[in-house]
């Protein structure tokens, strides 16, 4: 599919959805197989394969928290389409606060100020201790992982751990990133050494399953 810029109609966005929702239901899905349905079904609602209108309405939708993202490109309704409007709205208000925060964040680097000791996103509580919170990208290797959990103490000293956020499908890297920076003694220099706390899987802001697992640094 190519890429563009226009912006759809809420109609056409409406009947993007219920043609995902009727042909796929909450399954994931590659847009080529929206392709596929669109190419093999009547349009009475006008969408057309490869369309403009619906390209630009599962951006749309993924950008309103309607679609979730997959790591491998995929995408996933998130919604049945006669779920109460409040189930929606608590959706689009995560989206926005996250959208917020990645907007302050390129704010941030785009001045220059100086706040090159923050870590990506603000440190939490975690058992009455503040962590810095570590998003774990789905392409990350074991090598990239352990710089940035290094990287990420060291430049927030006052906390006491990184939390890493990973989705579900990422476990096995920060699996043995985890078991590496616990196990082996660190170089020479003031790189710390980590003791696992605990981890867990829970429900991501966008409403995906995210592994989450919490390094003490010791």
């Amino acid at each position: 599919m190519s890429q563009t810029t226009r912006i759809p109609s809420l109609d056409a966005c409406a009947a993007v959805y219920v043609d995902v929702w009727e042909t796929f239901e909450d399954d994931p899905f590659d847009p080529d197989d929206l392709d596929r349905h669109l190419l093999d079904s009547g349009r009475p609602d006008g969408l057309e394969p490869h369309g403009d209108e619906v390209i630009a309405s599962l951006a749309f939708l993924v950008g309103a928290g309607a679609l979730s993202r997959l790591g491998d490109g995929r995408l996933r309704a998130c919604h049945r389409p006669d779920v109460p409007p409040a189930e929606w709205s608590e959706d689009a208000a995560a989206r926005a606060d996250a959208l917020a925060a990645a907007i302050a964040r390129a704010a941030n680097r785009d001045t220059k100020m100086e706040t090159e000791t923050e870590t990506e996103t603000p440190p939490f509580r975690y058992r009455g201790e503040r962590y810095a919170r570590l998003p774990v990208p789905p392409d990350a290797t074991v090598e990239s992982l352990d710089e940035a959990v290094v990287d990420a103490i060291e430049d927030a000293p006052d906390v006491a751990g990184v939390g890493l956020y990973a989705p579900a499908d990422a476990v096995a890297p920060v699996q043995r990133v985890a078991d590496r920076l616990c196990d082996e003694s660190p170089p020479d220099g003031p790189s710390p050494r980590f003791e696992k706390e605990t981890s867990e899987v829970a429900t991501g802001d966008d409403g995906d399953l995210e592994f989450r697992l919490y390094l003490r640094a010791v």
